[in-house]
């Protein structure tokens, strides 16, 4: 594991998160954050083969309808491909968690790396560490995730449309889309990485069917297209609902579940979207985040008092 204390020296003790589980909740924690390897691992190819099953009814599309009135369905497409991408980098950052591996250490990081970090340009060990100091120093100076959102300067508020936030978002992204890969780590070692990979599982496959140039510009309107200029706009607006950074704030008091249908299907795919419970018990696999909730909402009055957002684009509420 990641020793945060050996690479940032002056950290000060962890704050408390602001909240304290009831015994029950505390006894139940254990039998949650059990893992499976192979239930991640389906899940990753799945997301990968699905990826490519999406590339291949778009380039399908193009060869019939043509350019001109393929685009529309080009746009929607290659929205579902950058949300696969997104679920994805949500397994990168189970991996940073030992979700794959809890035993097997350098197993966990394989996995992770050959099934979803490689071709989202991540090594999980390096986004590891700023992940973990985004946990260990949450909403200080050193909060890597507070940093990227100040730099953003952009707010949600009940007020805000899709049309002021989609040109907020375009104005934010170019310093956005590079300062990501700063945080978690992405160098010219990952951008070697994910070129191999996208070698060996994509180009290379392509050439069985079509020439060099053919086979390039395919996998540059699948994956490269969709992932440099949707992802980064999907991956912005997950990350401004995850948190109201505010001064000394907790992380219960500051940290909000985003549990709406928009939010579960585009902006958190893997459950990503019940990000109180995983700071809370960060320990706890994603895929049990939302049975954890529940569990929860009916056992632990405290709990109750948390953050949520149900609906797109509005205020977080109390759960009552």
């Amino acid at each position: 594991m990641t020793d945060i204390k050996s690479t940032y020296p002056m950290l000060s003790p962890r704050k408390s998160r602001g909240f304290r589980p009831t015994p029950f909740i505390a006894s139940e924690i254990k039998r949650f954050s059990k893992t499976n390897s192979f239930v991640l691992a389906a899940w990753a190819f799945f997301y990968l083969v699905s990826i490519f099953l999406l590339g291949y009814l778009s380039l399908r599309i193009h060869a019939e309808l043509g350019t001109a009135a393929s685009i529309i369905p080009f746009l929607l497409i290659a929205v579902a491909i950058a949300r696969q991408q997104r679920a994805l980098e949500n397994l990168v950052h189970s991996a940073s968690h030992f979700e794959f591996s809890r035993k097997n250490k350098k197993l966990n990081d394989f996995l992770g790396n050959v099934l979803a970090a490689f071709p989202v340009a991540n090594i999980v060990e390096d986004y590891r560490k700023g992940h973990f100091l985004h946990h260990r120093a949450y909403n200080s100076e050193l909060d890597p995730c507070k940093k990227r959102y100040q730099a953003l300067g952009i707010k949600l508020h009940d007020e805000t449309s899709a049309s002021s936030l989609f040109l907020d978002i375009c104005q934010a992204y170019p310093h956005y889309a590079l300062g990501f890969y700063r945080a978690v780590g992405s160098d010219i070692r990952a951008l070697s990485y994910f070129a191999f990979w996208h070698i060996l599982f994509a180009i290379l496959p392509l050439l069985a069917v079509t020439d060099l140039p053919g086979a390039l510009s395919a996998w540059a309107v699948v994956w490269l297209v969709p992932m440099i200029f949707i992802l980064p706009m999907l991956r912005i607006i997950g990350e401004l609902n995850e948190h109201i950074y505010v001064d000394g704030a907790a992380e219960f008091s500051s940290t909000i579940n985003n549990v709406g249908w928009v939010h579960e299907l585009i902006f958190h795919p893997w459950q990503d979207g019940y990000h109180l419970v995983h700071h809370l018990f960060p320990g706890v696999p994603n895929l049990k985040l939302a049975e954890l909730h529940d569990l929860l909402l009916e056992n632990d009055p405290r709990y109750k008092t948390s953050l949520i957002r149900r609906k797109f684009l509005v205020r977080p509420e109390k759960i009552e």
